[in-house]
Parts: C-alpha cells; sequence; structure tokens
C-alpha cells in the first residue's frame, strides 16, 4: 500500500489502524481491506484520510447489495468522477463528500425499485457520458433509471434507452 500510494510510514500506520477498525465494524478480512487500499491507490487516491473515508463508503455498498468490496470502490470513483458536476482534487476533504453523496444515491435507486447497484452502474455506464455532457441533474437521472427498473427496463438496456432520449435530436 505504501510503495502505490507513496505515503509515510506514519500515514501507513494512521490507515492501518483506521483500515482495522473498519474490518471489524463491518466483518470483512484483512485482506479485503488491504485489496481495497491498493484500488484506492491505483485510482489515485493518496491522502490518508481521504481513503479511509472512501473505503468505508465502499464497504456501506459491498455489505448492503452484496458484492465484492473492490467492485464497490470502483463502481463509486468512477461514477462519483464521471458525475460529478465540480472538479474536485480526488486527495481532498470535499472528495469524501462527493463519494458519501454519490453512495447514497446509488444505494437509494436500488433500494426503491426492484434493481440493485450493479444495475444502476450498468445504466450509468451507457447513459453516463451522455447525462454529464448534456448536464442532466444525478438525481433526476437516478430517478429516472429507478422508475425504468421498477417496470423491468434494466442495466444496458435502460442505459441505452436513455442515452438514445439524451442525444436524440428535437425536431
Amino acid at each position: 500500500v505504501q510503495a502505490i500510494s507513496g505515503q509515510s510510514a506514519a500515514e501507513v500506520a494512521q490507515l492501518g489502524s483506521s483500515a482495522q477498525k473498519l474490518s471489524v465494524k463491518y466483518g470483512m478480512s484483512l485482506d479485503n481491506v488491504t485489496n481495497g487500499l491498493i484500488t484506492l491507490g491505483r485510482a489515485g487516491i493518496s491522502n490518508a484520510a481521504t481513503q479511509s473515508g472512501v473505503l468505508e463508503e465502499g464497504f456501506k455498498m459491498a455489505k448492503l447489495e452484496g458484492i465484492d468490496l473492490n467492485t464497490a470502490l470502483e463502481d463509486l470513483i468512477t461514477t462519483t468522477n464521471l458525475l460529478s458536476q465540480t472538479n474536485v482534487d480526488m486527495n481532498s476533504p470535499e472528495y469524501i463528500t462527493q463519494v458519501k453523496e454519490m453512495n447514497t444515491k446509488l444505494l437509494t435507486a436500488s433500494q426503491i425499485a426492484p434493481i440493485d447497484v450493479n444495475d444502476v452502474i450498468e445504466s450509468l455506464q451507457y447513459s453516463g457520458g451522455s447525462a454529464a455532457a448534456s448536464h442532466m441533474d444525478t438525481d433526476n437521472l437516478l430517478a429516472t433509471i429507478s422508475a425504468m427498473g421498477a417496470r423491468g427496463t434494466k442495466g444496458s438496456l435502460a442505459g441505452t434507452a436513455l442515452r438514445n432520449f439524451m442525444t436524440r435530436d428535437i425536431t
């Protein structure tokens, strides 16, 4: 972890302590935590406090949705970066706030319809770029994905339909 993130020994020790607490709190092995920290380092997050905050959000998503921690972290980081309306440094305290907000939105979208967060993420993979380019509000985008999921259209099908709708010329 230290080699990837370039942190000092003191920062790694602080992060290790925080990671152990999260491991106990969420019932995940230290191997999963270590792999999660490596994922964060490879994503460019090198600040120990930011890593800890983002890691906790990944734990929440992984536990609630029954998915792998690394998958949750990758999805959170990618989605936050794609749909963020502001350009915030990934090592700043503001980034933790953005990730927390995105995690809440993604989990809410998955729980108000018979879809899971993987369906939401897959829909966003197909529609997120167009939504970001058109400055579509994230809340409206996720509400639309949930509404489509409630009617049986989910994942890539929902994302493709949304992308086509957003990029269609109106004449």
